[in-house]
């Protein structure tokens, strides 16, 4: 179950989307993709924890270059992405099989599927225009993406020009963004 939660985390979170100088939080970019491959950092709370997601440079691997993307967890694990753009598509390098993975292509629709480099989840593009209330934001215009995994599956959603805003289990929100650590009752 932790090797799954790790794997959700990951993939869930190209929450590489941040913010640009001057945007508000909650309102995104409309003229920019749901996958933008902005450098600000953002906090992602996932259940009872959470990270923080920034940029922190460029790395090759195989030849190709990707933008890397630390996670630094609450509890002060480390996790990198490495992620990369090519003709209006957004690739994750996969560490398990040394290749990429589609995470997403502007020109995908509602109802379009596709599965990472190792077969193990299958995204389906739900609908592109719909709302969600999290504790910092009611986002409108929001891309739902259902992740199947061999032991459920997950709705995480993305902004136009953010990204990564949130997830959810069966309709119950359990992750979201955040533009700093908040206090916890």
């Amino acid at each position: 179950m932790k090797k799954l939660m790790l794997l959700v985390l990951l993939l869930s979170n190209l929450s590489v989307f941040a913010q640009k100088e001057g945007q508000i939080f909650c309102e995104g970019d409309a003229s920019e993709s749901y996958f933008s491959l902005l450098s600000a950092k953002k906090v992602i709370y996932w259940s009872d924890t959470y990270y923080i997601e920034k940029k922190v440079g460029l790395k090759t691997i195989n030849d190709k270059e990707y933008i890397e993307y630390l996670q630094a967890w609450e509890n002060g694990q480390k996790v990198s992405l490495f992620l990369r753009t090519e003709n209006g598509k957004v690739f994750q390098y996969e560490e398990c099989c040394d290749e990429d993975t589609l995470r997403f292509d502007d020109n995908l629709k509602v109802g379009d599927k596709w599965k990472t480099a190792d077969n193990l989840v299958e995204y389906e593009i739900i609908a592109t225009d719909i709302s969600l209330k999290t504790p910092v934001c009611n986002y409108k215009n929001i891309l739902k993406l259902k992740s199947t995994f061999k032991n459920g599956s997950f709705e995480f959603y993305y902004l136009k020009g953010f990204g990564y805003v949130g997830a959810s289990i069966d309709g119950e929100l359990i992750s979201f963004a955040s533009a700093e650590i908040l206090t916890r009752k």
